[in-house]
């Protein structure tokens, strides 16, 4: 099996992990003693680390991370010419003790110390380096990470830095006074736990049939390295630097990618806004499944809020089904923290109960992140099918490890996926645009690898779609938006396939009420702040009185309306603006940015572009693009948020220069 692509997905997270700290903010503690071996720090300094209060005890153990190295700026003619303060190019993880001395980590994994990403060849142009990715990726590997006692392993981290660098601790600092940095660990993310995953992955030297229905041994000719080095910095993603020179050398290798059309093994959903992705579709999904006896689901979302309404539709299931959630209570709806697994497990004594249990329960649900946190799970149970809701929003590498994962004995842990989401929504949270993490090279965009902020689902959808076999398929009937609500999104976003399921208020006649409404607002003067305007919060104020009024008997301020902008200083002032108006129910009203409401709904949207420049109309879009049309992804989460009325303000001189928002405040006029 070719495992390339394993080897490149878990450099991108190495290399993301690898990030520079600024020291200089954070709370530190520093030491001058010279050559001499950083053993400890005094007691009384242990606090400006770890402030009273924020932890357990005082007795416990504390993870610190050490700088033994400064990376001082450059000046010439008195000027800085790069970075004007001292950068701290390798870290050194340890255990704090309570009387302040430090020890060896006790996970291996964590002994194996951190040269920052940035500082290694080949990075940015103009960057200063200390030594090339590829020589410290053999070094990284070769290094001893056994070894318990403190002063051999500060010895064997210095001597890995010198035969990289060339330089000691000491020649890489301060030549007057140097100084050693301690400051506390940062917490360690789901990151570490996927790397553990591909290691295991990588080592394994059996058969992975899953794995291999997404990796195909495919040979191509290696990218050259570049003559003019002229490599596009992206801080955040250094796997991914530039089209002339895509990948960082440890990953310059061929990557075949592609879904087999004949195989079921992943089945693609592609639901749009109120086709009832979790309420209707997952939950049959769950039905059908569980109707056999003895399949095993494995349910699964990026977020706990997702989860959690996930855990609200088999709540609905009739008869009840025995399910436990995978996550903590402090992410989890009240409502369903009896199904939290250390509840759940609470009433067992021993270890055979525990697995009696886990492996008695037919449904297991959790977020990605809590579910690859617990791969001990796939040691007990084996599921016929993951179902895994909002897909559009997980990237592939955050996936991987799941679809992957081996039981017991060796075989794969799940038989099937179900994709459900809707790549013409909002995406993956990704720090970078899309020009940083776009795919130039032939090779990986020949089998599907466009962009790197692209999800598992998308790629996998664009792949079925281009063929006739049929491994996905599209929810059409929508049963939250009025027809007239639904107009625009439908006809610009989904070629006018969205039918009505026509429920009560889908059927409701417009004669007296208005479905679709545009208020004009003026910007604010030359010189104010963009992110707010006092015109728009003044004009949503006042539709928030009018939607009180008309449904004063039976308002509910969690499902009647809801007030869409995006910024946070616009919402301040909205929340201002209303908190005036006297109505305490309405000081409850939901007032967020479009990324807080989806998956939310009510039945009367209010949406503040609070646009005042037209440089802002760049920033205010999500844009993608299928079969040449333009689809913005956060005006359709936005327009398809209302079950009756959609109202909308905003400056319309600056919004007709947008062909999209110019073609909805046409399609409003004719209404």
């Amino acid at each position: 099996m070719d495992k390339k692509l394993l080897k490149y997905w878990k450099n991108c997270l190495l290399d993301a992990e690898r990030r520079s700290r600024s020291l200089k903010k954070e709370a530190r503690v520093t030491l001058r003693i010279g050559d001499k071996v950083p053993e400890f720090i005094l007691r009384k300094d242990i606090p400006l680390l770890f402030p009273k209060g924020k932890q357990k005890t005082d007795d416990e153990k504390r993870k610190i991370q050490i700088a033994p190295c400064v990376f001082l700026p450059e000046y010439e003619n008195g000027w800085a010419s790069g970075q004007n303060t001292p950068e701290y190019p390798f870290l050194i993880s340890a255990t704090l003790l309570p009387d302040g001395t430090f020890q060896v980590c006790d996970n291996k994994s964590e002994r194996i110390p951190v040269f920052v990403r940035k500082f290694l060849s080949p990075n940015a142009r103009n960057d200063r380096t200390i030594a090339s990715l590829s020589n410290v990726d053999r070094l990284l590997s070769e290094f001893d990470t056994e070894e318990t006692d403190w002063k051999i392993y500060w010895s064997a981290c210095e001597k890995l830095f010198q035969d990289a660098t060339g330089l000691t601790f000491r020649e890489m600092n301060y030549a007057d006074k140097p100084e050693i940095i301690v400051v506390k660990a940062p917490g360690r993310g789901m990151a570490q736990k996927i790397i553990n995953l591909y290691d295991k992955l990588l080592e394994s030297k059996s058969s992975h049939p899953l794995l291999e229905l997404l990796i195909r041994k495919k040979l191509e000719t290696l990218l050259p390295v570049p003559d003019r080095q002229q490599v596009y910095c992206n801080k955040d993603h250094w796997a991914q630097m530039s089209g002339e020179f895509p990948l960082s050398v440890s990953q310059r290798e061929t990557l075949a990618m592609y879904t087999d059309p004949d195989s079921s093994d992943i089945f693609a959903v592609n639901g749009p806004p109120g086709t009832g992705k979790t309420s209707c579709a997952l939950k049959k999904m769950v039905e059908t499944f569980h109707a056999d006896k003895d399949a095993q689901i494995l349910l699964l979302s990026y977020t706990n809020r997702a989860v959690d309404e996930i855990c609200k539709s088999l709540a609905s299931i009739a008869p009840a089904v025995d399910f436990i959630r995978v996550g903590s209570e402090l992410s989890c709806d009240e409502a369903y923290r009896g199904h939290l697994i250390e509840n759940e497990l609470s009433s067992c004594n021993r270890r055979s109960e525990v697995y009696e249990r886990i492996r008695n329960c037919r449904i297991i649900v959790g977020t990605v992140a809590a579910i690859s946190g617990k791969p001990e799970l796939f040691r007990l149970k084996h599921f016929d099918v993951a179902i895994i809701d909002e897909a559009t929003q997980i990237l592939e590498p955050q996936l991987l490890g799941i679809l992957c994962a081996r039981g017991e004995d060796g075989k794969d842990a799940i038989d099937k996926f179900v994709l459900i989401g809707d790549h013409k929504q909002l995406p993956a949270v990704v720090q970078q645009n899309t020009e940083q993490s776009a795919i130039y090279d032939e090779s990986l965009l020949s089998i599907g690898l466009t962009n790197l902020k692209d999800s598992l689902f998308e790629r996998l959808y664009r792949n079925c779609t281009a063929t006739v076999h049929r491994s996905y398929d599209m929810l059409c009937r929508q049963g939250r938006m009025h027809p007239e609500v639904a107009l625009f999104a439908n006809r610009a976003f989904y070629g006018g396939r969205l039918i009505p399921v026509g429920l009560p208020h889908q059927i409701e006649s417009s004669d007296t009420i208005c479905r679709l409404a545009f208020y004009p607002s003026v910007p604010e003067k030359a010189g104010a702040s963009a992110k707010i305007n006092y015109s728009e919060a003044r004009i949503v104020a006042d539709l928030a009185v009018r939607i009180y009024e008309d449904h004063q008997t039976d308002f509910d301020e969690s499902r009647t309306l809801g007030i869409i902008t995006p910024y946070r200083s616009q919402i301040a002032l909205i929340k201002k603006e209303i908190e005036s108006l006297g109505i305490p129910a309405l000081n409850r009203i939901l007032v967020d940015t479009v990324e807080r409401f989806q998956g939310s709904e009510r039945d009367v949207i209010i949406y503040s572009f609070c646009v005042n420049y037209p440089y802002q109309l760049k920033f205010l879009s999500n844009l993608t693009e299928e079969e040449g049309v333009l689809i913005d992804r956060k005006l359709n989460v936005a327009l398809t948020r209302a079950r009756k009325q959609m109202f909308i303000t905003g400056v319309p001189e600056l919004l007709e220069r947008n062909p999209l928002y110019k073609s909805l405040l046409k399609l409003i006029e004719s209404f």
